[in-house]
């Protein structure tokens, strides 16, 4: 199964609409009872600007810009914790004007060797069917996705398989990106509303995903 070359996997919450960046700080999470007063003094800082604030907690990461919020961990036992964190900073935040919301899985695995790395590609991208013109054809980045989700809701759904962005413990590896996209019709509300309702599903979805590429691989013998 492809889950066993598992190495990491990162969920990120990102946010899109209006935002002034250094409103959403460790001490102000600390000072909102959203984080220990511990967390705020342990967190690493990277910058602090009008236009960009950036910085970790031991958990999970932060990027806000003026158009975009993104928070993201890698610890799967955290994944419910990081909701409550969005749902909570957006509790207080009321008035922020948002318009969408992309919960977003990237699943990075290592392969254990090139041949089986080499597979992945053929498999999925039929790479024998193009060696009439490449001596040696090698999938790149294959994206699939649908013009409007099958549960009816506004926005959209891709899967992406790409060689992996981050190092890992061997050089065959690949990213396996999920892009779950919500459109937002009814602002802080909207986006409540959906982080309680459909979060759930989002990442039961994304576990359903490497299984799935799995038998279609093996299909493909």
């Amino acid at each position: 199964m492809l889950k066993e070359y598992l190495e990491v996997y990162r969920l990120s919450i990102v946010v899109v609409g209006n935002f002034n960046p250094v409103i959403i700080q460790p001490f102000w999470l600390a000072q909102k009872k959203l984080i220990r007063e511990q967390e705020a003094q342990d967190a690493v800082v990277e910058i602090i600007h009008p236009s960009i604030v950036k910085f970790k907690l031991d958990w999970c990461e932060f990027e806000i810009g003026t158009e975009r919020m993104e928070v993201r961990t890698s610890r799967d036992a955290l994944f419910d914790a990081l909701n409550d964190l969005v749902k909570s900073i957006f509790g207080i935040l009321k008035e922020t004007p948002v318009k969408a919301v992309g919960l977003n899985h990237l699943l990075y695995y290592a392969m254990p060797d090139e041949e089986r790395y080499y597979e992945v590609g053929n498999r999925l991208g039929g790479l024998t069917n193009w060696k009439r013109l490449f001596k040696d054809p090698r999938l790149f980045i294959l994206d699939v996705g649908e013009v409007q989700r099958s549960d009816g809701k506004m926005g959209s759904k891709r899967i992406r398989v790409a060689p992996a962005d981050i190092p890992l413990p061997t050089p065959y590896s690949l990213l396996v990106y999920i892009n779950d996209h919500f459109d937002l019709s009814d602002g802080v509300r909207g986006l409540q509303t959906l982080l309680k309702e459909d979060f759930a599903e989002s990442v039961a979805s994304a576990s359903e995903v490497p299984g799935v590429l799995w038998e279609v691989m093996n299909a493909t013998k």
